[in-house]
């Protein structure tokens, strides 16, 4: 007897048609419920296949190539986990860190006066942000160039400097 046939009152698990189509039923149930129970390796960025890397980080507006050695399929696990602690902060100089960090595996450091100003009143002294990275990792200076325009504010200037020079 099948564990969702052993759950019916015995005069309905006794009727054969009934019987058939509960059993039925269970073979579905089962193939979904383990689908279910892989779902959470799935999710898990250490553990999901590279189809599925590519298909959380469009969930997290972060585009990803398509992996082709080991080292760029880590770097993809990386930048999603940092994607993933740093959500609430995007946009801010926390947020750009912890992203360009994920992004290139290098020591970050973002500089921003920070400051708001109003519709029609001039911006606040600071200039633009200053962005130093010790290295671009696997990436190239367009891609983190990509990452940073997409990250900042619509407007705000910014520098990087990669290992001591301007990228």
């Amino acid at each position: 007897m099948t564990w969702l046939l052993a759950q019916l009152p015995q005069v309905m698990a006794r009727d054969r048609v009934l019987a058939a189509f509960v059993t039925g039923c269970q073979q579905i149930t089962d193939s979904v419920r383990a689908q279910i129970d892989d779902l959470e390796h799935e999710i898990d960025v250490d553990l999901a296949s590279p189809e599925m890397l590519a298909y959380l980080s469009s969930w997290l507006a972060v585009e990803v190539r398509p992996a082709a050695t080991v080292a760029e399929l880590t770097a993809q696990r990386r930048l999603l986990r940092a994607v993933g602690r740093v959500l609430l902060s995007r946009g801010t100089a926390t947020g750009l860190e912890g992203l360009l960090a994920g992004l290139t595996g290098a020591q970050v450091t973002v500089h921003d006066s920070g400051g708001v100003s109003l519709p029609g009143e001039p911006d606040p002294p600071g200039g633009d942000v200053q962005i130093e990275l010790t290295s671009l990792g696997l990436n190239d200076a367009e891609q983190v160039h990509a990452m940073i325009r997409e990250e900042l504010p619509v407007g705000v200037g910014y520098r990087l400097t990669v290992a001591g020079r301007e990228a």
